[in-house]
């Protein structure tokens, strides 16, 4: 067993990336030491294996991505959460086996006398299945189609595992673990059907774009006590700030005559004002709502601001 991890983790390395190889040791770590004692220890065992098996759709996507990105989480998710209705419904139906051999499984008698907790756990996982689809699409997974019949597929398992839960006997929990040998490859079968493919020009997906705000190198600047704290937070847009400043000052000269009083020159400074340079990256209208970082709070005051607004 030694030899094989180790020959294991030589070609991974070799022939893929590291960060492969190295998952692939840390499953083999997670299974040996720590999933396979705990068998004969205590139930939760049956949560570590569903780990260790949803690791390999893992290592596959981090083979040919060299990243752990959301696309390969949902995978492991299908795999981990597959797992425990398929499981459940076995362990309940060769509960007298593991009990002969020693294994401390759910379905223990001194665990659950009715199979009812075990039912619920098959449940709880086959209807986090249901949205699957769903979510491999907003990450760019696969195309839209994928969702409806990704969910589709799922139904008969949370049904099956809801008539487990009403009532758990050997035949409710046969059709659990029947059809969950029917979900896995048909599931897997779609999603290469309906994969997205990866190119270069590749659109961002929903995820992608809720994600790709770019926080500031200095995110705690923002919140200093000062009269141009929360505009520290716009340090990296310095430079065009202060070409802006150059404009608005020409703007103001360029429209105001030396009659006119202050107020007047105060709202052509509120007119011209352009919003920092963080700021201007999330677009005008966030300006045109707030002067605060953020459109629901108001424009931020500090002792330090001469008593007034910024002139």
């Amino acid at each position: 067993g030694v030899a094989c991890g180790i020959g294991g983790y030589v070609v991974l390395k070799t022939q893929t990336n590291a960060l492969t190889a190295n998952l692939g040791v840390a499953n083999i770590g997670l299974y040996a030491l720590c999933y396979t004692p705990m068998k004969q220890a205590h139930w939760i065992n049956t949560w570590v294996g569903a780990i260790v098996g949803a690791v390999p759709p893992l290592m596959g996507w981090a083979a040919a991505r060299d990243a752990v990105e959301p696309s390969g989480l949902i995978l492991a998710a299908a795999l981990y959460f597959w797992q425990m209705p398929h499981f459940m419904a076995l362990a309940f139906m060769a509960r007298d086996d593991y009990v002969r051999g020693g294994y401390r499984m759910m379905s223990h008698p001194s665990f659950d006398r009715t199979g009812r907790r075990v039912a619920a756990v098959a449940l709880r996982n086959a209807a986090a299945m249901l949205p699957l689809g769903l979510v491999a699409v907003a990450c760019g997974l696969a195309t839209p189609p994928f969702a409806y019949e990704a969910s589709i597929l799922a139904l008969p398992m949370a049904l099956s595992s809801a008539v487990f839960y009403r009532r758990p006997n050997i035949a409710n929990a046969r059709r659990v673990f029947y059809g969950s040998l029917l979900y896995l490859p048909a599931f897997q079968l779609l999603a290469v059907a309906h994969r997205v493919p990866n190119t270069e020009k590749q659109t961002l997906s929903v995820l992608d774009e809720l994600l790709k705000f770019r926080v500031p190198a200095n995110p705690w600047a923002w919140t200093a006590w000062s009269a141009t704290g929360w505009q520290a937070w716009a340090r990296e847009g310095e430079a065009v700030e202060e070409l802006h400043d150059a404009e608005r000052e020409t703007r103001i000269k360029k429209n105001s005559a030396p009659s006119r009083d202050g107020v007047e020159r105060d709202r052509l400074y509120e007119q011209t004002v352009s919003p920092p340079g963080g700021l201007r990256a999330l677009g005008e209208s966030m300006h045109a709502t707030s002067a605060a970082p953020f459109p629901f709070l108001p424009p931020p005051t500090w002792p330090d601001a001469g008593g007034g607004p910024r002139r």
